[in-house]
């Protein structure tokens, strides 16, 4: 399963753990007790995923989680210095780290920081014969990505900053994913029966669940009595409201989710790791 696999399963069940602390009281200062374990969760299963190609140049533990102390660092100054010179500090920030990491992914690991970073990635982008012309299309198109919610939230100020930090982990994660199944299919690599399975679970479990979790039952940025006026008759049994039923369903997604990652592969079983493709 590898390190991160197992990870990732002690991040789920704190995740459960630190929900549960949060939705006693919800709000705007404890409402990062909900998200902290949720960024863990995103950031360990784009590690799973790369490990999975680059065994060798995977992040040790102890750095992986530095940065993720790091990482939750920034969302509690952003929960609590929510203004235009917190904003353009973490723009600027946020576009470095952007570059720095698409570069890391492009070269995996094999170039330094003697050159400018701007110049490297510049080589990287307009070289005409690029030694990874389909790592240089995911490298454009996660970029872009990047920088386009980089300049929404300085231009919007966003308010809740802790679910845009989650936001753009979970952005970079489906675009991963995504780069990596494209990447399985040009390389001729079939998914696994159960891997398929999986992904049509993970489809039916999170498209309601995005559902219920728009319905807007509750918010805690308001004080208990005001959230409260947003509540609706209970869906299910007379008990469980809209809210309830997302959290049912983005459990089973999530865990469906990880299991996807770890069977992803399950066709390579028996192969020859050196003749395995890296992308």
């Amino acid at each position: 399963m590898g390190k991160w696999g197992l990870l990732s399963a002690v991040a789920l069940v704190a995740e459960g753990i630190m929900s549960g602390t949060y939705h006693i009281c919800p709000s705007g200062s404890n409402f990062q007790f909900d998200t902290a374990f949720m960024y863990l969760i995103a950031v360990l299963s784009i590690l799973k995923l790369y490990q999975s190609r680059h065994a060798e140049v995977s992040a040790y533990a102890y750095k992986a989680y530095a940065a993720m102390a790091f990482l939750i660092l920034i969302a509690v100054f952003g929960v609590l210095y929510n203004n235009l010179a917190f904003w353009l500090v973490f723009f600027f920030f946020y576009v470095v780290v952007i570059l720095y990491m698409n570069l890391e992914i492009y070269y995996i690991g094999a170039w330094s920081l003697g050159k400018s970073l701007f110049l490297q990635w510049k080589k990287a982008l307009l070289c005409e014969e690029p030694f990874y012309p389909n790592r240089r299309c995911f490298l454009i198109v996660s970029t872009i990505a990047n920088i386009a919610i980089a300049i929404f939230g300085a231009a919007s100020q966003y308010s809740d900053f802790a679910s845009y930090l989650l936001a753009i982990l979970i952005v970079n994660l489906v675009l991963y994913l995504f780069y990596y199944a494209v990447m399985k299919h040009i390389k001729k690599e079939r998914l696994s029966k159960s891997a398929f399975v999986l992904a049509i679970l993970i489809i039916l479990l999170w498209a309601p669940a995005f559902y219920f979790f728009t319905r807007g039952l509750t918010n805690w940025q308001k004080s208990a009595a005001e959230s409260r006026n947003n509540n609706t008759e209970c869906d299910v049994a007379s008990f469980y409201d809209a809210h309830d039923i997302w959290h049912f369903l983005s459990a089973f997604g999530v865990f469906f989710g990880f299991l996807s990652f770890l069977t992803i592969d399950d066709d390579l079983e028996g192969v020859d790791r050196s003749t395995i493709a890296v992308f």
